[in-house]
């Protein structure tokens, strides 16, 4: 093994053996290790890696410590429906499907859905560890140590991507590090504003947030920055409004009259939105129109998709079936090669049809309900409410242009990990009835 391995094999173990010991501090471990978690050599048995033996024995300690119980039916209910909606797609493409390529065999189609559904754990981890305010800002500042190790990798060198040198860091994908950036960087500027912080914490914080928001910025990641700017208006709404005017009027500014002040690699960036290839696509409706490659491809995309959403608008055509629909389907648009869908609500609508669509908008409606409820309540951590609506934003805005939430572990685990914490805080201020109140409760209905 390589230097890198040995190490990330070293703090695997370190992490493994704190989730024995100290559960708690095992999962804010685990949590800070999380970039780092592909990058542990895998294991000889087909499924068995790194992030399935952390992740699951963090989830038995857990049981054990603190009981065989479900969080709350309103923010389990979505968590469970999520992961339903996943195997829902995969039994879809495995009834009705044959045109998957001979190395994308059922076996490996399992072990795809078994990677995106076992982050839902962190949720369920995260909400009994983080009752305690310091267990939630334990695990708020794991997830900025996280961020901090993914900007120092990137801004380092490590694992340039493509002519423009765009940042990829660890992920080796310059879209997934600038959305986790976009997405989470608010996490850093919350403990910036915590009052529970001595001065040396919130400094360490406004440095990863600082070191981020440059590594965002190298990243080039056109939805990644929208993302940021969506979930800092957000934040600012409810830190202080006149903030979040200020922003609006900033990037006014940024986008005219103090356009030459803009770095050139943003707006060289920026420009090649609105440039024109040689590539050349053909929609219905539309003359043969020539734009920037990205662009153009994700317009042409979302028409295919509603072609092929046709042909089976309820539950759709199974999961990861999107590339081999686009080859068979794009031919008439120009498009003559299999291509990703670039966007989670296509790909949902395409491969789990209205049903999965359903999901995603319960989703948004829980998390909407559940910021604003926690926003209003009389806790010592009501902010977190407009981090999660804050962290909400973001992640729609930048699955819109991108699906890294199931294709990227560290982006749904670090989701998962707000969103029970959060939960927590919000019912951890309603305490639980004792057992024998409970008893009394179901004999009086009796």
């Amino acid at each position: 093994m390589s230097a890198p391995d040995l190490l990330a094999s070293g703090a695997a173990l370190v992490v493994l053996g704190l989730l024995v010991v100290r559960t708690p501090l095992g999962v804010a471990a685990l949590l800070a290790f999380y970039p780092f978690i592909h990058e542990v050599p895998r294991s000889p048995v087909p499924g068995l890696n790194a992030q399935t033996v952390l992740v699951g024995v963090g989830m038995l300690m857990t049981l054990v410590r603190t009981g065989v119980r479900f969080p709350p039916a309103p923010v389990t209910a979505p968590v469970v429906a999520f992961v339903l909606v996943i195997l829902m797609g995969f039994c879809v493409a495995e009834a009705g499907f044959r045109g998957f390529d001979p190395d994308f065999d059922t076996w490996e189609r399992i072990k795809a859905v078994k990677s995106r559904v076992f982050t839902t754990l962190v949720f369920c981890m995260s909400y009994w560890w983080a009752r305690d305010p310091l267990e939630r800002r334990r695990i708020l500042e794991s997830l900025s140590v996280g961020l901090l190790f993914c900007s120092a990798f990137a801004l380092v060198g490590h694992g340039l991507s493509g002519s423009e040198d765009r940042a990829a860091g660890l992920f080796g994908n310059p879209n997934y590090l600038g959305d986790l950036l976009g997405v989470f960087l608010i996490v850093p500027l919350y403990l910036v504003r915590s009052d529970r912080l001595g001065p040396l914490a919130r400094s360490f914080h406004a440095v990863v947030y600082a070191l981020g928001f440059a590594t965002l910025l190298l990243s080039l990641s056109r939805g990644a920055w929208l993302a940021a700017f969506a979930g800092h208006c957000v934040w600012l709404v409810y830190e202080r409004r006149q903030l979040a005017v200020l922003a609006l009027v900033a990037l006014v500014l940024a986008t005219t009259l103090a356009y030459p002040l803009v770095p050139r690699m943003v707006r060289n960036r920026v420009e090649s939105t609105f440039a024109q290839s040689q590539r050349r696509y053909h929609i219905e409706g539309l003359e043969s129109f020539a734009v920037e490659s990205s662009a153009g491809t994700r317009l042409v995309l979302y028409r295919i998709g509603y072609d092929v959403w046709l042909a089976s608008p309820l539950w759709g055509h199974g999961l990861d079936t999107f590339p081999y629909l686009v080859a068979t389907h794009g031919a008439r648009y120009g498009m003559l090669a299999g291509k990703t869908s670039h966007s989670l609500p296509l790909k949902l609508l395409v491969e789990t049809g209205l049903i999965g669509i359903a999901g995603f908008v319960w989703t948004g409606v829980v998390l909407l309900w559940l910021g604003r409820r926690l926003a209003r309540l009389d806790v010592e951590d009501f902010k977190l409410g407009p981090l999660l609506l804050a962290v909400s934003a973001g992640a729609g805005v930048a699955n819109v242009f991108h699906n890294d939430f199931l294709l990227s572990a560290i982006s749904s685990a670090y989701f998962w990990a707000v969103l029970g914490s959060s939960a927590a805080c919000c019912y951890a201020a309603e305490p639980e009835p004792a057992p024998e109140s409970a008893a009394l409760a179901a004999a009086a209905l009796a």
